[in-house]
């Protein structure tokens, strides 16, 4: 964060978070001249035809007085700016280079304004999950999947890809991603496409290899008493060491057998409930079964917990 001396406004960049803020103050009679400075990628702004995207302002803002607003000329049809942020927003509908020019009025009236570029490829790519820049499986789970598609001007386009997690490779003609993934971990992967034409359009996405945690669960409990036990599957891109745990994504469906007469288990959350109505101890079954809804977890995928249940 630059804050230039006399002033008590800031602009904070937060280019990680696609996102300016302008964060006011009262102004005073020393307000230093309003600058915007090139944010250190660049000023370009990068889009893909048919692609949504979600651009932070190439410039940061330093100097002036209270709320900064954001004017952007020569967008093309599909996209628009944030007056507040001047966050780009929008789903390019046609290829091309757009000359830009980024305006911002501070809370007295000053005005600056600077160029920027908005680089459009006639092919733009997105992840198929429609999870933005984010793709998992399962760590030795087979799969073989359109991980990346491609929209715009797509036909015959030949793909390749870095940084794929070990195990795992790209057909050069049709952009399927197939293997068995070998190494649990989170991996940052580029996947290019290059059409007939020479045009060529990346997408960098956080791929992560998962392995699954089942639950060996003790429950004690009284007859007629009101028990709730969660018992599910985790998954987790760090095994044994804690990490963060995730929801697989895809349809989950659990079922149990042997549980204790009075107990039943939720098939959507896998939460077991209910009241036992005798004494006695049972070793209950968990399943959970992954139907995926795409992402690169393929296949349909069981995994088993074990709750033992102590009822006096």
């Amino acid at each position: 964060m630059a804050v230039a001396a006399g002033s008590r406004v800031a602009a904070i960049a937060l280019a990680a978070a696609a996102a300016v803020l302008a964060v006011p103050s009262a102004a005073s009679a020393d307000d230093p001249t309003l600058t915007l400075t090139p944010v250190t990628s660049g000023t370009d702004i990068y889009g893909g035809v048919g692609t949504p995207m979600r651009d932070a302002a190439p410039y940061t803002v330093t100097g002036g007085s209270g709320h900064v607003t954001w004017a952007y000329q020569g967008l093309p049809d599909g996209l628009a700016a944030s007056q507040t942020t001047g966050v780009v927003t929008g789903t390019p509908t046609l290829s091309g280079s757009y000359p830009l020019t980024i305006s911002v009025t501070d809370g007295d009236g000053q005005t600056q304004s600077a160029d920027a570029t908005l680089l459009v490829d006639p092919i733009g790519l997105s992840t198929a999950s429609g999870q933005p820049a984010y793709l998992v499986a399962i760590a030795k789970d087979p799969v073989s999947a359109q991980a990346v598609i491609a929209s715009g001007d797509s036909e015959d386009l030949t793909w390749s890809a870095s940084g794929l997690p070990p195990g795992l490779s790209i057909d050069k003609d049709s952009g399927v991603v197939s293997g068995t993934p070998t190494q649990v971990g989170a991996f940052t992967t580029r996947f290019k496409a290059v059409n007939t034409v020479g045009n060529t359009a990346y997408l960098s996405v956080l791929f992560e290899v998962v392995v699954g945690y089942t639950c060996d669960y003790h429950e004690t409990g009284a007859v007629g008493q009101a028990l709730s036990i969660n018992c599910g599957v985790f998954w987790s891109p760090k095994p044994n060491a804690g990490g963060r745990w995730l929801r697989l994504p895809g349809r989950l469906s659990y079922s149990a057998k042997g549980l204790p007469s009075g107990l039943r288990i939720d098939p959507a959350t896998g939460v077991i409930t209910g009241s036992p109505r005798k004494a006695g101890t049972a070793t209950a079954t968990v399943s959970v079964k992954v139907r995926p809804d795409g992402v690169l977890v393929t296949r349909a995928t069981t995994w088993r917990s074990s709750v033992r249940c102590a009822i006096r």
